[in-house]
């Protein structure tokens, strides 16, 4: 009898002993990132989802932050990145981001105004630049809610494509743009 115990007990310290890993713990689950941008850039539809992270570590994705320019004004900057050549960054010029329309229509060369008044949108599409920039060119977004650090809105525009000898304003069209879930970082 003491021998099978000892026997029992041997294969007790020999079988734990082998195992000295601790219990498995459950894996992490990613956070689902619901944060996206689309808009039809002349008809043709451009989506970009992901948010920060995505946007950090794979060159794709979409978020808002809130910087102070060097004019008395904030800036509210919606930027989007899919890939290397296709891109945006809208620009809302306030104090404080409100669930309200807040509309630009250039009456004179954006390079003639005082850069905190309004609304700027550059689009780099196919590594072409598009910006509101000539008289005529106009940006229109609405932001549609604003709660816990995260906006979603519309937008639309009439952009000036900056790649070509003689520009033509508004001739680029921005429409059925929308941004969902975007973390604003300040």
């Amino acid at each position: 009898m003491k021998t099978s115990l000892l026997i029992i007990l041997s294969i007790c310290i020999t079988s734990c002993s082998k195992n000295k890993q601790s219990p498995a713990s459950p894996t992490p689950q990613p956070q689902v990132d619901s944060s996206s941008i689309s808009f039809k850039f002349n008809d043709t539809l451009v989506t970009i989802k992901g948010g920060l992270n995505s946007y950090v570590t794979n060159r794709e994705g979409v978020y808002a932050s809130k910087v102070l320019t060097p004019y008395p004004k904030w800036v509210y900057n919606i930027t989007a990145q899919s890939g290397y050549y296709t891109g945006l960054l809208l620009q809302i010029y306030a104090d404080s981001l409100l669930v309200q329309p807040y509309n630009y229509f250039l009456t004179q060369p954006y390079y003639w105004v005082v850069p905190d008044q309004g609304l700027f949108l550059g689009i780099d599409y196919k590594n072409n630049d598009y910006q509101i920039y000539l008289p005529n060119d106009s940006v229109n977004v609405n932001i549609t809610s604003f709660s816990n650090g995260y906006i979603s809105g519309t937008f639309s525009a009439n952009l000036t494509p900056m790649d070509v000898a003689n520009p033509v304003s508004g001739s680029t069209k921005i429409t059925h743009g929308s941004f969902q879930n975007l973390q604003v970082i300040y």
